[in-house]
Formats: C-alpha cells, structure tokens, sequence
C-alpha cells in the first residue's frame, strides 16, 4: 500500500521542494461533482494560480479506465514478471501502453471497487492523512 500512502508519495515526490510550493488538490464527492468535471477543474486551476479558461474544453484524450477483469489480468502478469523485485522502465511503459491503454480500456466490464468490509479502514486512512495534511505545510 506504499504507492498509495499520501505521506509516502508526497515524501517521494517531494524531496528538495519546499513543503508550502505542494498542493493537495482533492476529487470533489460524487455528491458534488458535475457532469463535465467544473468543480475539479477549478480547484486544479485554483491550486495553480491559472484561468480555467485558459485551457481548451474539450480534447481528443479520455481518462478511461480498466475494470476489474482488467486490473487482474495486468496484477497477475507484474507477479509472474516478479514486478516487485524488478522495476524495469521497458515494462511499466509495455503495461501501460499496450495493454492499459490499448487493449484493455473500453471494456465493458465491472468498475474496481473498495469492498465493503475495506470502508471503515479507507475511513480511519483518510483521517490519518487528513491530520497528517493539516500539521505537513501542504
């Protein structure tokens, strides 16, 4: 869960920058959101000091996502490749490429989804990263 541990991925990311020169920007709740994305736009444009009308609205490029037919195909294959002993650059960009964003996408299958008996630990996380946020200077 390392790659997916806020204050691990910014301590990453981060080294050399000052912590006030990070900004978090969050995915609005389903609730909230629009349908064309306004509302996550404009805290993405907010926390960059741009005009949102900067940037052309529509785009030839689709944020697509895999199901979980899909995930499992590609988490199968990085531990058949022992992926967690070996990162190789020419294997993250095969995955991502051809199988990711070529072959696998646009698949009618079922959406990867928190299973219920993960919801009060996804809770109790993002408390800890909230109140890690709050004293960080991000």
């Amino acid at each position: 869960f390392h790659a997916f541990d806020l204050p691990s991925v910014l301590a990453k990311w981060s080294v050399g920058v000052p912590a006030e020169r990070i900004h978090v920007v969050t995915v609005p709740q389903r609730r909230q959101r629009t349908a064309d994305g306004d509302l996550l736009w404009g805290r993405m444009c907010e926390a960059l000091a741009i005009d949102p009308g900067w940037a052309p609205r529509d785009s030839l490029r689709a944020n697509r996502s895999l199901g979980a037919a899909e995930t499992e195909v590609i988490r199968q294959l990085n531990r058949r490749m022992d992926r967690e002993a070996r990162r190789e650059a020419r294997f993250d960009e095969l995955i991502r490429e051809m199988l990711a964003q070529e072959k696998l996408v646009n698949r009618d299958s079922i959406p990867v989804r928190l299973p219920p008996q993960r919801f009060d630990w996804a809770v109790e996380q993002a408390e800890v990263w909230v109140d890690w946020l709050k004293t960080s200077g991000v």
